[in-house]
């Protein structure tokens, strides 16, 4: 059985990493944009090369901390506006009425 049959976390651990490195590349996208910035213009800033720049923008690999704080310096935008990803999460059933329990804890 393999690691995604058994459900053991790590996919989700990994898929949740490829959406969080997704949304920050496409927020680069933007501001390197927005900023009338090539990708050739922001590798020369950070010092890393255009394929590189073009793989962060498109989720391929990770970003390191300080990588992400020159970029962020670079597109003159805070390293929250790059990093204020919120994973979606599905929606918890209401609770069902008259299935409350008492906490172990409550004394009366």
């Amino acid at each position: 059985m393999s690691d995604q049959e058994e459900g053991n976390g790590y996919f989700k651990e990994t898929s949740c990493m490829n959406e969080i490195n997704i949304y920050i590349g496409g927020q680069i996208r933007k501001y390197r944009k927005a900023n009338g910035m090539t990708l050739q213009q922001l590798a020369d800033v950070i010092h890393k090369s255009r394929a590189t720049v073009c793989k962060y923008e498109n989720g391929e690999i990770s970003i390191d901390i300080a990588t992400l704080y020159e970029i962020s310096q670079a597109l003159q935008v805070s390293f929250g506006q790059l990093t204020s990803y919120q994973p979606t999460l599905p929606p918890s059933p209401p609770p069902t009425v008259g299935t409350l329990q008492r906490s172990p804890f409550f004394s009366g």
